[in-house]
């Protein structure tokens, strides 16, 4: 009796030794959560951060050198400089302890990620009882130059040999992340078999993980037992004392998501808009619920666009009076007023400067164009408050400069995702100039036009569409100069390298084709000369693609599984051309795109030369079923991100391949504009694949 108490105690006391070093205690978890729950409040991203700072700092002076409580201060910082200072500071302080070095590495990774990958494997051989460490590598090598797949599961391996069922919802994305169909199994039944007996509500966000792993260890045609036994745990969890609190509320509706029971998702969301009215939950309810009954128009006239302006402002006017503080509904505001015909001047102005107040107050999001970007076009095209507009977009450019260096420094980044960003620079300069030349339009200071010509004409882009802007950017500021015959011979220009598969504009209107006729007609030109003229350029093969690019990489010979538990080989369809859509449930394009996707497989399913399928990456596969079976979509849906992250370096969705009848990937297709031809081009590229174009 007594060996048997102490081999109990013995097993208890490693239990409390063990776990401390694998997940948050009770007690660093009670703290995580209150740091979490700041987001209910209404603050602004900076009093949020500080507030979280200070809550942070002192549990970690009552609880010195926890990693999980320092982890979470790092990332409380938003710039990596800063958390580098910080680490280094840490470290300094406490030369003898492996935490410190452990997270100083962490800040390193994207500054110095080798260095960073160098002190972990050394800290791996002095202290291998330290846990972390391996999923810190996990973390090293799951993204960009530095991914190795076989390296992070094995450290995933050597984690899960001290720590198999983490109460830790970072170490459990790791597994997400990182593991192996077998690893994810095993944790997640070692971690269900571990919540089945705890009864602390602080662990709600681990039980989403644990669903979020049952669905990708679980076969696709076991997924009906497995939302049928957490909708039974989520009616367990709908009796818990914790029941009327938002958070909550937040946990149950999220479940009910993956369990597929709309009406429970529903209910949920409900009583959140009732008892929880201002809070940020029910905002992004109503908003989600207004996107699907009022999405953007397809194939839009100028009525139907008009209709559809008008409740947006009418709806953005509406949560604007219970979020006045909300630049992302003033910007809602503002992109509806600017697109209506009675709007006037004096509403423009004051919505974008109430819009540009908040926005700098509270900078908690950012779009391209910049916000102070599509501020200036509204001034400019309602001539309103016209002095503020250079210094408008001088603050976009410097904003966007920012952000963007503080990614290209992360030495992590893919050469194709820097290519991109670069590309992205390129097109907000050339629509810099666009925005201060219609400025200097506007004022009549025509000699502004000579600096930005001298930086155009430095410019050398490469994609065709990009090509023609710069050269009609050019047009405009000749034109301001005062050279007619040069701005005529640049919009010629412009025509002649725009892609021929361009979006065309909503309202009809095609400037750069309406500038080239005026100046035709102001220089006194002729049938015979305006022949002579549009007969001279020719458009280059390079001009003849917009959106559809040549893969740099091949698609691999896949073998992967369909929501049914299907297999799908790649092999198998060779013989027929393929297309196939890349998605994902929380993509709003892709979410727009799929009614057409859908008319467009409808269409062609039943061809013998043609198969059309999509590639969903979710990391949540519990979403996926019911967004399909709510949207009543029934396009084939493979479970194959594997296969993307093969092809593509950086995934951008959505995206169409193409792949021919030998199975080499031809053609991809990047985003989704809404084109009232959408379904007429990807038929067009369609049949130029399949007869070998």
């Amino acid at each position: 009796m007594p060996r048997i108490s102490i081999l109990a105690l013995i097993l208890v006391c490693s239990a409390n030794i063990l776990y401390p070093q694998c997940e948050p205690s009770a007690r660093t978890r009670q703290v995580l959560e209150q740091s979490g729950r700041l987001w209910e409040l209404d603050l602004t991203m900076s009093e949020m951060s500080a507030r979280r700072t200070a809550l942070l700092r002192q549990a970690a002076a009552d609880q010195p050198h926890d990693y999980f409580l320092l982890r979470r201060l790092l990332q409380a910082e938003e710039k990596q400089d800063e958390q580098l200072r910080i680490a280094k500071e840490w470290r300094a302080k406490y030369p003898g302890r492996p935490v410190y070095v452990v997270l100083h590495a962490r800040a390193l990774m994207g500054r110095d990620t080798r260095e960073a990958l160098r002190m972990l494997e050394e800290m791996k051989a002095a202290h291998p009882e330290i846990p972390f460490v391996h999923t810190e590598i996990v973390r090293a090598t799951g993204w960009g130059k530095f991914k190795d797949a076989a390296r992070a599961k094995q450290e995933l391996e050597a984690y899960l040999k001290q720590c198999l069922a983490p109460l830790d919802s970072e170490s459990l994305s790791s597994v997400m992340q990182a593991g192996s169909q077998a690893q994810t199994a095993s944790v997640a039944g070692a971690v269900r078999a571990r919540l089945e007996k705890e009864s602390d509500p602080l662990l709600s966000g681990v039980w989403e993980m644990l669903w979020r792993l049952e669905f990708k260890a679980t076969p696709p045609n076991e997924h009906d037992a497995l939302r049928r036994r957490i909708a039974a745990e989520l009616a367990h969890f709908e009796k818990a004392p914790q029941r009327g609190e938002l958070r909550w509320r937040s946990f149950l509706r999220g479940g009910y998501e993956r369990a597929g029971e709309p009406a429970s998702v529903k209910r949920l969301e409900d009583e959140i808009l009732k008892e929880n009215p201002t809070s940020r939950a029910a905002k992004g309810i109503l908003q989600d619920r207004w996107r699907k009954e009022h999405p953007y128009p397809p194939n839009p006239n100028k009525a139907t666009l008009e209709a559809w302006n008008r409740q947006r402002l009418a709806i953005n006017r509406e949560w604007h009076q219970r979020w006045p503080k909300d630049s992302l509904i003033l910007d809602g505001i503002l992109g509806a007023l600017n697109q209506l015909p009675d709007t006037q001047a004096e509403q423009v102005a004051a919505t974008g400067d109430k819009l540009m107040e908040e926005y700098r107050r509270n900078p908690n999001w950012w779009g391209s164009p910049p916000t102070e970007f599509r501020v200036a076009n509204a001034f400019l095209k309602h001539k309103v408050n016209l002095a503020k507009v250079p210094g408008l977009v001088e603050e976009g450019i410097r904003s966007s400069t920012q952000r963007r260096d503080e990614q290209l420094a992360d030495d992590r980044l893919p050469d194709e995702m820097r290519i991109m960003m670069r590309e992205s620079a390129e097109t907000l300069r050339i629509d810099r100039a666009r925005i201060l030349l219609d400025y200097y339009a506007a004022v009549q200071k025509p000699e502004g036009a000579r600096e930005i010509e001298t930086e155009l004409a430095s410019m050398q882009p490469v994609k065709p569409q990009a090509k023609s802007n710069l050269l009609a950017r050019r047009a405009q500021a000749a034109e301001l100069s005062g050279r007619k015959l040069d701005a005529l011979l640049l919009y010629r220009a412009a025509l002649d390298s725009r892609p021929v598969d361009a979006p065309k504009p909503v309202d009809g209107k095609d400037l750069v084709a309406d500038n080239f006729e005026r100046l035709w007609k102001e220089l006194g030109g002729t049938d015979v000369s305006r022949a002579l003229l549009m007969g001279h350029g020719k458009k280059t093969e390079t001009a003849t693609q917009s959106r559809w690019e040549r893969p740099k990489n091949p698609i691999p010979s896949f073998s992967v599984v369909d929501l049914e538990g299907k297999t799908w080989k790649l092999a198998a369809l060779e013989g027929k051309v393929v297309l196939i859509n890349l998605w994902a449930t929380w993509c709003g394009p892709c979410r727009a795109e799929h009614p057409e996707f859908q008319k467009l497989y409808d269409k062609l399913k039943g061809r013998a030369d043609v198969s059309v399928v999509t590639f969903n990456i979710d990391d949540d596969l519990g979403k996926v079923a019911p967004y399909m079976k709510e949207n009543k979509y029934t396009f084939p849906v493979l479970l194959a991100r594997e296969v993307v992250d093969a092809v593509l370096p950086v995934i951008a969705i959505p995206q169409n391949w193409f792949v021919n009848a030998k199975g080499k990937l031809e053609w991809l297709q990047v985003g989704y504009g809404s084109e009232p031809t959408w379904q007429e081009s990807m038929l067009a590229k369609l049949e130029e694949v399949r007869k070998g174009g």
